[in-house]
C-alpha cells in the first residue's frame, strides 16, 4: 500500500510540475508568436503603402484624380491628362542621335531667299506619323528590330537678342513635321519664301509614331535633336 501511494504521490508531483511549466511557457509562446504576426503584418503594411504609392505614380490612376480634361487624341492648348503608357524603349545601342547638315552651323543666308533644310539621326525608322488632328499621344513607343518608329520636326525660331532670355515657345518662323521615310538617311524641308533679315536657330524635335518626344534607356547620353544659329542678311 505505502508503494502505491508512493508512486500516486510521485505522479501527481510531475502532473503538477508539467501544468506549471506549460503554463509559464504558453504565454511566452504566445507573445512571440503575436509578435511576429504584428512585425509581418506591419511589413505587409509598409509594403502595400509603398506600392499605393508605386501605383499613384506610376499607373493611369493620374488621370482619375487630375483636374483636366482627359486626353482624347486631339491638340488641347489648355493642357491635358494622358494615360498612354511609355512603351518599347530602345538600348543604350539604338539611343537616337541628330545632326542638322544643311545649312550650316553659325552659316549666313539670303534675306527672303528659298532655302533647304536637311537633317539625319540615327536609329531612328522614319516615316512613321500619326494624324496629329486626333491620334497625339494615343500609342506608346513602339520598336522595330530595336530601333525607334517615328518622325523627326524641324522648328526655326528668331532670336531675341537676349542672351539670357529663353525664346517664347509659341513664337516660331517656320515649323514643320518631316512625315516621309528619308531619302538616304536625310530628312528635308524647303522653306520657300526665305526669312526675313535677323539672327535665328534652327532645332529638330525627334517624336515617336503619335508625336511624343522619343523616351531613351537612360539618363546621361547625348541629346536626340540638334540645334543651329544662322544669320540671315539682305
Amino acid at each position: 500500500m505505502s508503494v502505491k501511494f508512493n508512486l500516486f504521490l510521485i505522479l501527481i508531483i510531475n502532473l503538477i510540475v508539467f501544468m506549471a511549466s506549460s503554463t509559464c511557457a504558453a504565454p511566452l509562446d504566445i507573445e512571440k508568436q503575436n509578435n511576429n504576426k504584428n512585425n509581418k503584418n506591419n511589413k505587409n503594411n509598409k509594403n502595400n503603402k509603398n506600392n499605393k504609392n508605386n501605383n499613384n505614380n506610376n499607373n493611369v490612376d493620374i488621370c482619375k484624380n487630375s483636374k483636366l480634361d482627359r486626353g482624347d487624341g486631339t491638340q488641347n492648348p489648355k493642357g491635358y491628362c494622358v494615360e498612354t503608357v511609355m512603351g518599347e524603349i530602345p538600348s543604350i545601342d539604338n539611343m537616337i542621335s541628330t545632326l542638322i547638315i544643311q545649312p550650316a552651323d553659325g552659316s549666313t543666308i539670303k534675306a527672303n531667299k528659298k532655302f533647304r533644310i536637311e537633317t539625319i539621326s540615327d536609329n531612328l525608322i522614319t516615316g512613321f506619323f500619326s494624324d496629329p488632328i486626333k491620334e497625339y499621344y494615343v500609342k506608346p513607343q513602339q520598336l522595330k528590330n530595336g530601333k525607334i518608329l517615328g518622325h523627326s520636326h524641324v522648328t526655326v525660331q528668331k532670336l531675341n537678342g537676349n542672351s539670357r532670355k529663353p525664346l517664347n515657345p509659341k513664337a516660331f518662323a517656320f515649323f514643320k513635321g518631316l512625315d516621309q521615310p528619308a531619302k538616304d538617311g536625310i530628312l528635308s524641308v524647303e522653306i520657300k519664301n526665305g526669312l526675313p533679315v535677323g539672327n535665328y536657330r534652327i532645332c529638330t524635335i525627334v517624336s515617336s509614331f503619335t508625336h511624343q518626344p522619343v523616351i531613351m534607356p537612360i539618363a546621361q547620353r547625348g541629346s536626340q535633336d540638334d540645334c543651329i544659329r544662322i544669320k540671315v542678311r539682305n
